[in-house]
């Protein structure tokens, strides 16, 4: 059973579990701020839920590809959406500041931190719980 440790959890989950599921089953966000609730629930279509993993993951998906390749951002940051990442071994997982968690320069965010790094620098829409679009205006 594969072991995904994230903000100073460890959590077991089943081998091929999507990343976003088990973290959010566990309580925990793959979201900075306001991207909690402003994001495409696992379609991956806004990038909101950009991580850094080091462990046995599935390939990149073409729609995650495409979706990396936008800016905020660089397709060569290494970065994964954990809505398109599928477990396959024991990984661990680091999420950057930004609200798309794109500033990879910059040390990764605690849980502690989560809600006081977001800035929506970049504009781009998003679909609220409603499925209403908003444009951050």
């Amino acid at each position: 059973m594969p072991v995904v440790r994230f903000r100073g959890e460890e959590i077991d989950c089943d081998r091929g579990d999507v990343l976003r599921a088990v973290l959010r089953e566990a309580g925990v966000s793959p979201h900075n701020g306001g991207a909690d609730r402003l994001n495409c629930r696992g379609l991956g279509s806004c990038g909101t839920c950009a991580v850094a993993v080091d462990g046995a993951v599935g390939d990149r998906s073409r729609r995650e590809r495409l979706r990396l390749a936008v800016p905020p951002h660089d397709p060569d940051d290494g970065l994964r959406l954990a809505c398109q990442t599928r477990v396959l071994g024991d990984v661990t997982v680091e999420k950057y500041p930004g609200f798309w968690g794109q500033h990879t320069e910059e040390s990764p965010v605690d849980a502690a931190d989560s809600d006081e790094v977001c800035d929506a620098t970049g504009g781009g829409s998003a679909l609220t719980d409603d499925g209403d679009e908003d444009t951050g205006e």
